[in-house]
């Protein structure tokens, strides 16, 4: 979506974003097996979505950070600023493995210890079943 696009379907014309210190959005993108085939592929176009919308014009970006988290027993982070090099990331991101929420909180709750964070946006493409156990 183009910034004109996001701006006559949200009425946005000349709006300036204030101050957009301390806010965070993280989005995680469950890579589990059962994500494989079409819910991945709507994964990915969904985080590239986000991406084209965040990355494209850091002018009027609401978020400081834009981190991006996939999943499935074990954890990567992402967190690229230039939109070309994040969704080449994301076009090798694969199903693979089980599922664990509990990895995905333990870092959330670690980064919000660890970094100054005055705003939270958490984002979930997943569906929604752990197999680890946690």
């Amino acid at each position: 979506m183009t910034e004109q696009e996001y701006n006559s379907i949200t009425d946005q014309q000349g709006a300036q974003v204030v101050d957009n210190k301390g806010k965070i959005l993280v989005a995680c993108l469950d890579r589990s097996g059962s994500m494989g085939g079409r819910p991945m592929e709507a994964v990915k176009l969904g985080a590239k979505k986000i991406g084209e919308t965040l990355l494209s014009n850091t002018v009027n970006c609401p978020f400081e950070r834009f981190i991006t988290l996939t999943y499935d027993t074990k954890l990567e982070e992402i967190e690229i600023p230039k939109l070309e090099d994040y969704n080449k990331k994301i076009d090798t991101v694969n199903a693979r493995g089980g599922t664990s929420f509990t990895i995905v909180f333990n870092w959330l709750l670690d980064f919000v210890n660890k970094s100054p964070c005055k705003e939270l946006t958490i984002i979930f493409f997943t569906d929604g079943e752990d197999t680890s156990g946690g």
